[in-house]
């Protein structure tokens, strides 16, 4: 009678003898790889765990330098029986796994399924004990890299007013030039003004992410235990957050003042931002003036600008190039002014933090960090030929 496969892993932890005789190339078994398994890596790593292997024991664990995360190989496990080895490996990439069988009707899916399966409740308890890591978009440092981009292409843009043509009579050259220019300034408006009030949003946005983020780093550490507590305070108003961050933080060395011009300058923005988000009609900064008519009559005012550049400017340049320079530039005051009341010794972590994207809490330690390398770091072998 034919000796059925044993897929249960429990009995395949013996010193991975056939496996070393393998990789040191003093046997030639007849493996097979795959280069890209698709299971949750979480999952059966937690089911080798659970089995009794108390770390991945793998070739390419052992001779690892440094962190996993800076190997190519991040880790691997080696289960053996009489019959064969399974090699899995956790690259930097991709989950593979290399395996021999004396029967060929071995079939690693099966292997990995039934033990899945088998072991889901020791493999859940497995995960709790593991540290959690909530990954969180880093909003300050998506908004910081918006704002550093526009700043640049509003700056770049040519608002110089096409000059007038006095009167209504000139000669034909006079106004193909003027026409000219007026398109010209017209479309350097339109592609203007949705980049001068995004920055101006997103310079807002920015300066909010970066006070909430200020206060999940520096947070009290009595107030991680009271979620709802340290909810309601940052649901406050940004006002209302500045004037109450040293009682809610651990890293302030005195109170913001409210009445300093950095701190003016950033309220002014904060309105007017919520004027544009909200569309507040009755707000100054949404009304252009006022005008009459008597019925089809108009009884507009004279102007300096013709009536053509009055209506642009109205139209488009709202924010004002020089009002968006204004609060881009009170952004970074105002962050330069908030480190100079945290206590020195907490600011170079806090900058190092602020800066990374994506940032992610662990739940386990109640502290925020880093989990992920560099994105322009990869890993690639030479194929040698």
């Amino acid at each position: 009678m034919e000796k059925a496969v044993d897929y249960e892993i429990a009995n395949w932890n013996l010193v991975p003898v056939k496996y070393l005789d393998f990789f040191q190339k003093k046997a030639d078994y007849k493996i097979e790889s795959i280069r890209d398994l698709n299971y949750n890596c979480l999952r059966l790593y937690s089911l080798f765990k659970c089995v009794g292997i108390d770390k991945p024991n793998g070739i390419y664990t052992m001779f690892k330098e440094g962190l996993p995360l800076d190997n190519l190989i991040w880790w691997d496990f080696v289960v053996e029986n009489d019959e064969g080895f399974v090699h899995l490996v956790r690259t930097c990439k991709q989950l593979e796994v290399t395996f021999y069988h004396e029967d060929s009707n071995f079939n690693i899916h099966t292997f990995f399924q039934k033990n899945l399966e088998k072991y889901k409740d020791e493999i859940n308890i497995q995960i709790l004990k593991f540290e959690k890591h909530i990954v969180y978009i880093n909003h300050y440092k998506s908004y910081l890299n918006s704002i550093t981009d526009l700043i640049e292409e509003v700056r770049s843009k040519n608002l110089d007013e096409p000059s007038l043509i006095k009167g209504h009579i000139a000669p034909k050259e006079d106004i193909d030039i003027y026409l000219s220019d007026l398109k010209l300034y017209t479309d350097n408006l339109i592609t203007f003004h949705p980049k001068a009030k995004s920055l101006l949003l997103n310079t807002a946005f920015m300066i909010e992410s970066f006070i909430n983020i200020i206060i999940r780093i520096g947070v009290k550490k009595e107030l991680l235990n009271y979620e709802n507590v340290l909810k309601k305070y940052l649901n406050y108003s940004f006002k209302e957050k500045l004037e109450n961050i040293k009682f809610f933080t651990h890293i302030f060395n005195h109170d913001i003042d409210i009445d300093r011009q950095e701190i003016k300058n950033i309220l002014d923005l904060m309105s007017i931002r919520n004027k544009y988000v909200h569309f507040d009609e009755n707000s100054k900064i949404n009304i252009l003036g006022e005008e009459y008519f008597d019925d089809i009559f108009p009884l507009f005012n004279l102007t300096k600008k013709s009536f053509q550049i009055e209506v642009l400017n109205k139209t488009y340049l709202n924010p004002s190039k020089e009002n968006v320079e204004k609060y881009y530039e009170s952004a970074f005051n105002f962050i330069d002014y908030i480190f100079s009341l945290i206590d020195y010794r907490y600011i170079e972590n806090i900058k190092i933090l602020i800066e990374i994207n994506p940032l992610s809490y662990n739940t386990k330690k109640k502290v925020y960090s880093a989990i992920f390398p560099d994105a322009g770091i990869e890993f690639y072998l030479d194929l040698k030929k």
